[in-house]
């Protein structure tokens, strides 16, 4: 069998291979070893390592990556970084790559910003139905009909040469059918697959070309046998012979083709002189009877590492792996949008090689990755593509329930973008969907019961596969005359012991708003001394203060009622918390409600108190002392953050009014 040095078209894994080979480590015989069986090639620098041979040390750290070795690897790159040796550029970026695979970090890591990760989309991967226990990768979707690069074991390759280098058989192309069964390739050129590695492949939208990537099948003056392209035109006579592209060379690979039919362009990758380091995506025009000269795709697209297995998307847009030292681990996907290169999000990409992308519509199609695999064990992965969701939530300010049936106009200058909508009972609405990071949006909020609102921001956060906002809106402020009339009472509130503490008197001259400041002016007491939360205290002193505001909204209401001729009947029920004996509560609770008569009657200099002495302003009132307080309200002298200062005791020291209003037909 020849010897067979190969490179990243067999696999990712053999592309690494090679990119050792090209950074200029020319050790002759190892070299050979290396082309030929990854395990002798372990075998000769273990060896040569554990004689002494320092230099040595990184090129064996790499022949342990690229057989996946991982743990062994790592510990070499290590160690040649304790004897500072120094690594080529190939090997910083597999140190680093290995190093982010296994959770750690390398000394060259870096993080300069070659590539934007502000393109975003929800997808969904699933292994592909069809894939081998050997190397399954570079898929082609052609009509109905997908295409793959692989070393399975078949019939037709059971008892064929296998390649030293994995010891697994030479790569040939097989044809499946949606339902993942072998597809009838009778329409595709015959001699399409030869004794040597065939694929990966591209065929025209009118099946009239086909190009693919071969072995030359002798080797080249360094003794590997490089990678090539050769392609079958088809008139009315049927398929011509192999063709091989101008460019080719057997000192150099041309590899990874694909053709664009909107713009009879090859895209493909190599290695060839004048390129910007490693493998370089470069073009190629069909004029309908030859190919153009190659060019090169530029320092946007290429870098002083590898570009490899470039496709187009159906919008038109260039997309290709790169291992660059900045990817997320080996090969990475990479989309050329706008002047910008921008690394798929996850989980197209991942810490292991993800590679070799196809559509096989707008939003679906396949693409490569050893994720979670063993060293040549490549496998296809299916994916759907769905834009990034921009969702605005709305809640209540107060209670942080959600609000159903908000309006929501937004609109948004770049992008263009205008429009309502509507939230759902989760109190979210869709106002986007796109690929992009978050951009400034105006968006104007209403909703019936609460305050219109117009914000513009770009704070947006992703989480669960979608970019959210939320935003609160507040009630609208709502008159003591729609409270009290909607609930048909109202509570006031009063301070441990008063009015008139050690007092069992049950008659006072305290009027209820005095009683009511000095409660207000004690509430530092209680921040100091309660059991309960600052916000907590906060939340209840401002339901003593709303029910000040109702107290003089009634009396206000009850007089203009009176004015009308109409009439009233209050009844009154006073309280307290369960502190203290209960015949001086009940006494307690008689001195509270004098405290808010007395307030009714010097109301407006007086202005209530000749309604009640004529009666047309009655009342009924109920001390109740203790004895309707909640049984968890605390009533121990020793436990006063509780018992007094606790806001569960200060809601049972209260005065409820609720009323009847007579109205006088006339």
């Amino acid at each position: 069998m020849k010897k067979l040095y190969i490179i990243s078209v067999t696999s990712f894994m053999m592309f690494l291979v090679f990119s050792i080979h090209a950074t200029g480590q020319r050790h002759q015989t190892p070299e050979m070893l290396f082309g030929a069986n990854l395990i002798e090639a372990r075998e000769y620098y273990q060896d040569k390592v554990e004689e002494g041979v320092d230099s040595l040390i990184p090129v064996y750290a790499d022949v342990l990556y690229l057989s996946g070795h991982n743990q062994d690897a790592l510990e070499m790159f290590r160690l040649a970084e304790s004897k500072n040796l120094e690594l080529n550029k190939a090997q910083q970026r597999n140190f680093s790559h290995l190093a982010q695979k296994l959770g750690q970090s390398s000394p060259y890591d870096q993080e300069t910003g070659y590539f934007s990760t502000t393109w975003h989309a929800v997808v969904q991967v699933e292994a592909y139905c069809n894939n081998s226990s050997n190397e399954d990768f570079a898929p082609f979707s052609w009509n109905d009909l997908l295409f793959i690069t692989s070393s399975r074991t078949d019939r037709e390759t059971k008892n064929r040469d296998r390649y030293d280098l994995t010891g697994l058989p030479f790569l040939n192309v097989y044809a499946f059918d949606q339902d993942c069964r072998t597809a009838d390739t009778g329409f595709m050129p015959p001699s399409l697959k030869t004794s040597l590695h065939d694929g990966p492949l591209t065929i025209s939208a009118d099946t009239n070309i086909v190009v693919i990537t071969r072995n030359y099948e002798d080797p080249n003056d360094d003794g590997a046998q490089n990678l090539y392209l050769g392609y079958y035109t088809r008139d009315n006579n049927g398929w011509s012979r192999e063709k091989t592209l101008p460019f080719n060379d057997p000192a150099y690979n041309v590899q990874h083709p694909y053709f664009d039919d909107n713009t009879s362009t090859l895209y493909f990758s190599s290695d060839m002189p004048g390129g910007h380091g490693g493998f370089d995506i470069y073009t190629s025009e069909w004029d309908g009877n030859e190919w153009g000269e190659p060019t090169n795709m530029g320092p946007e697209v290429n870098s002083s590492y590898d570009e490899v297995f470039p496709a187009i998307s159906p919008d038109g847009l260039l997309i290709y792996a790169s291992n660059h030292i900045e990817t997320k681990g080996g090969l990475d996907l990479v989309m050329f949008k706008n002047d910008t290169r921008h690394l798929l999000p996850e989980p197209f990409n991942t810490v292991y090689d993800d590679y070799g992308i196809t559509f096989s519509s707008e939003t679906t199609g396949y693409f490569s990755s050893n994720r979670g695999l063993e060293a040549f064990r490549d496998n296809i992965y299916s994916f759907a593509i769905q834009p990034v969701p921009f969702v605005v939530k709305i809640t209540d300010s107060d209670t942080g329930q959600n609000i159903e049936g908000v309006e929501v106009a937004y609109r948004a200058e770049d992008p263009q973008l205008v429009g309502e909508t509507v939230t759902s009972a989760a109190g979210e609405a869709i106002v986007h969907e796109g690929h992009t990071d978050p951009f400034n949006m105006t968006l104007h909020f209403s909703a019936e019961g609460y305050e219109d609102m117009e914000v513009t921001t770009d704070n947006f956060v992703y989480e669960d596969d979608r970019w959210l906002l939320t935003h609160h809106l507040e009630p609208e402020p709502v008159e003591p005359e729609e409270e009290i009339l909607d609930a048909g009472y109202f509570v006031v509130y009063f301070d441990n012991d008063r009015p008139d503490p050690d007092s069992w008197a049950t008659t006072t001259t305290s009027v209820y708003d005095e009683v009511y400041q000095q409660y207000l002016d004690r509430q530092q007491k209680y921040f100091e001394r309660s059991a309960n939360s600052r916000t907590q205290i906060e939340e209840f002193f401002n339901e003593v203060e709303q029910g000040m505001s109702q107290l003089e909204w009634f009396a206000n209401y009850v007089l203009g009622e009176l004015e009308k001729g109409n009439e009233f009947h209050l009844l009154i029920t006073s309280h307290t918390s369960p502190l203290a004996r209960q015949e001086y509560n009940m006494a307690l609770s008689e001195r509270r409600f004098v405290a808010v008569k007395n307030f009714f009657n010097s109301f407006k200099n007086g202005a209530l108190k000749e309604y009640f002495e004529g009666e047309a302003l009655s009342y009924e009132h109920n001390p109740y002392g203790e004895t309707r307080s909640d049984p968890g309200v605390s009533s121990d002298p020793q436990d006063l953050g509780r018992s007094v200062y606790g806001v569960d005791a200060a809601r049972e020291r209260r005065v409820t009014i609720t009323w009847e209003l007579m109205t006088n037909e006339r």
